[in-house]
């Protein structure tokens, strides 16, 4: 990369911009019609001016030369079109001076895309820039700071592309004399091609970076500082890809590395022998697992979430899906109790599969994630007298749990086992109690990703198998008001608990395993309900409306991790519901009953979600 020098890039702009004439230049210039230039560019040479290429507009230069041109200070130029230069060493952008603006919102298609060459610049990319060309080298912005006190300012919000060997994404330079350059990167770079930088930096400069920024090519780096740089500060919270080169790679002296959550990263993070320091700051991400080569002078770890440090190894966990397990099996108990519930009558029996989808937003240090719950249940109850009924529920669900993070799915959950209730339900006149008691035994396979910088793409995996079981005792009471119209009024309340047992377990598969501690996780829950019915011509139909309330009892999770003993806490915010439901019976004939149910729900925590059940049901 030390092959972009300002020697070359002032050869190219004279030799670019040689047949220019200031007459053809204007001080304000609109370029609204497609538009070829041959042997050179069109722009406005001097100070104050402004040059704009409309949507419709486009430039392209053929043979030799530079699509827009510019020489002065406090110039605006703004792309929305297309601008392209194919020729070797010309520039889809070219300005020399101090205190220009240059935007695109558009395509730039040149081997240097936007070239700046002076102090004050700002350049904001929202639009496409892709380095072409047969040869080697070109950078799609490459900003220079000359002499001065202020550097140029970088601004990327769109997509820089290269498949040519030799090339930069962004190329930014900051000589002992000049002030500071600051790059900021919340767009995409792609660069393909070999022996390539996507960020390469010469002299001092600050990087900040929150977007994804892919070096996919033979020996080629995501970021890089020349070695005779100092000073620099590269801050990430963004995705860096490297595959076969490094993520990283620091050859300034006295410079810092600050890697923020959720920072994502494949390929060696290497710091250099310069007295360089690596700050990492944990918070809400996928698990990590990063090796760090060089010497840093310091290394700090900081952030809530605790992790573990071997002196060339960084780790953490994840700790969303231990914590997601309260509302995991709340979310099956529920499905459970609302099978039971509408199956408490006298002399029946039923078969009922049954469904419910669940989300819940991030928070502090914990990832959104969403529940998947599922199973296929029967039973059958007996009239102990006129006013008691008992019953019992045998069947097998299934559970799935998804926790999301930035860049990928952070973990997953798949459990799956066999439930089983006992139920009662006594009659008081139009009131009445039910009683349930179920329970389930489930086994759970685990798989946690695992972001290792030294694996492809970043990505590995931690399994596990583990069982668990939970027990739920319920009481319910409610009473049934006629009314003078053809509705029933029914009000009710409901208070359920759980307590889940979970075995401990050891992650195999990754270079971080961890060692997870057994734990028990609780939940308590309440609920208020109003619900009307109503006689069909086959058959009934039942709405309601309620408020859940929530509440997990949680422990902190123990965790070992590269052989060190950390404690993650658990999320026991509690969560307030509010839904609606339906329910339908259809009379079969024979004594048979077509039963379906839906409920929707919206609650705190960016909670909702969506349950239903279908089956059939009918008298002995």
């Amino acid at each position: 990369m030390k092959n972009f020098t300002l020697r070359q890039a002032t050869i190219a702009f004279l030799t670019s911009t040689a047949l220019l004439s200031t007459a053809s230049m204007a001080a304000e210039y609109v370029v609204s019609t497609p538009t070829t230039v041959t042997n050179g560019g069109v722009g406005n040479p001097d100070g104050n001016d402004s040059f704009t290429v409309t949507s419709t507009g486009s430039i392209a230069t053929t043979i030799f030369g530079t699509s827009i041109a510019a020489n002065g200070n406090m110039n605006i130029i703004s792309n929305a079109g297309t601008v392209s230069a194919s020729s070797p060493l010309s520039y889809g952008i070219y300005q020399l001076g101090d205190n220009n603006n240059i935007f695109n919102t558009g395509t730039i298609n040149a081997p240097f895309g936007i070239n700046v060459d002076g102090i004050g610049n700002k350049i904001d990319n929202s639009g496409v820039i892709t380095v072409i060309g047969s040869g080697a080298g070109g950078a799609g912005i490459f900003a220079l700071s000359t002499v001065g006190t202020v550097g140029n300012i970088v601004n990327n919000s769109g997509t820089i592309n290269s498949a040519v060997n030799n090339s930069a994404g962004i190329f930014v330079n900051s000589p002992a004399t000049a002030g500071k350059n600051i790059v900021n990167n919340s767009g995409v770079i792609r660069l393909t091609g070999g022996n390539n930088k996507a960020i390469y930096v010469v002299g001092e400069n600050e990087i900040n970076n929150i977007g994804e920024i892919y070096a996919l090519g033979a020996n080629s780096n995501v970021f890089e500082t020349d070695n005779s740089s100092w000073g620099t500060i590269f801050t990430n919270s963004g995705k860096l890809i490297s595959i076969e080169g490094k993520a990283v790679l620091f050859g300034a002296s006295d410079s810092q590395l600050s890697l923020l959550a959720p920072s994502f990263i494949a390929g060696a993070i290497d710091m250099g022998a310069f007295n360089n320091v690596l700050d990492i700051t944990s918070g809400r991400s996928q698990s990590n697992s990063w090796f760090i080569t060089g010497t840093p002078i310091a290394v700090n770890r900081l952030g809530l979430l605790p992790s573990a440090w071997t002196g060339i190894q960084y780790a953490t966990i994840d700790p969303t899906a231990l914590s997601a397990s309260a509302n995991l099996v709340a979310d099956l108990t529920s499905g459970v109790s609302e099978i039971v519930r509408n199956n408490s009558e006298g002399g029946e029996w039923w078969l009922k599969s049954f469904g419910s989808y669940s989300e819940y937003g991030a928070s502090g240090i914990y990832n959104d994630y969403a529940d998947f719950n599922a199973g296929i249940v029967g039973g059958a109850s007996t009239q102990i007298n006129a006013d008691f009924y008992v019953g019992a529920m045998l069947g097998y669900g299934i559970s799935n749990l998804s926790v999301n993070s930035k860049w990928e799915i952070s973990q997953t959950i798949n459990s799956k086992g066999v439930l089983g209730a006992l139920y009662a339900k006594s009659q008081f006149d139009n009131f009445y109690a039910d009683f349930s008691i179920f329970g389930g035994l489930m086994g759970n396979d685990s798989s946690r990703l695992v972001n290792d910088n030294t694996e492809f793409m970043g990505i590995d995996h931690a399994i596990a198998n583990y069982n668990s079981w939970f027990i739920t005792p319920e009481l319910r009471i409610g009473a049934d008001i006629a009314t003078d119209s053809e509705w029933a009024i029914s009000p009710r309340a409901m208070i359920r608990y759980t307590s889940q047992a979970i075995d401990g377990y050891i992650e195999t598969g990754s270079n971080a395993n961890a060692t997870i501690g057994a734990r028990t996780v609780q939940v308590l829950e309440g609920n208020v309900e109003l619900a009307a019915s109503t006689a069909l011509e086959n058959g009934t139909l039942t709405l309601a409306s309620g408020i859940d309330y929530r509440q997990a009892i949680g422990e902190n999770q123990a965790v070992t991790l590269l052989g060190q003993n950390i404690t993650l806490a658990q999320n026991t915010a509690n969560t307030t519901i509010g839904y609606v439901s339906a329910d339908v019976s259809y009379e079969l004939g024979g004594g048979a009953n077509l039963d379906l149910s839906a409920r929707a729900a919206f609650g705190t925590n960016n909670h909702k979600s969506i349950a239903g059940s279908v089956g059939i049901s009918g008298k002995f």
